[in-house]
């Protein structure tokens, strides 16, 4: 298991302080996290990480009955809708020019 301090990947300073402000968000209740059961119904896990591998506060479990690795508590579906449709988790995984980056990857001459 990593440190729950220190990052397995290697951030920018700017990530960091995305990551810092999404944790403040979830501590204080801002993003709303869901305890969900198992998809076999268990509602029973062992706690295998408290954080993912950016430090974000994203809890992996494991189902003590199927064995099925997950995220719980997670966010709840309207949480997702906005984490992902406001585009804000890219400044989570990448750096801030992450438009520039990706139209320099994916241009007309790309598939040539």
């Amino acid at each position: 298991m990593h440190s729950p301090k220190v990052a397995y990947v290697s951030l920018s300073v700017q990530q960091k302080k995305y990551i810092d402000k999404f944790n403040e968000e979830i501590l204080n209740g801002e993003i709303k996290l869901e305890t969900v059961n198992c998809l076999c119904s268990n509602d029973e896990f062992s706690l295998l990480a408290s954080v993912d591998r950016y430090t974000m506060l994203q809890q992996t479990v494991l189902c003590t009955r199927c064995g099925l690795m997950q995220s719980n508590p997670r966010m709840t579906e309207e949480q997702y809708k906005i984490f992902y449709t406001s585009d804000i988790y890219r400044n989570y995984y990448d750096s801030e020019n992450f438009l520039k980056i990706y139209e320099s990857l994916y241009t007309l001459s790309t598939g040539k």
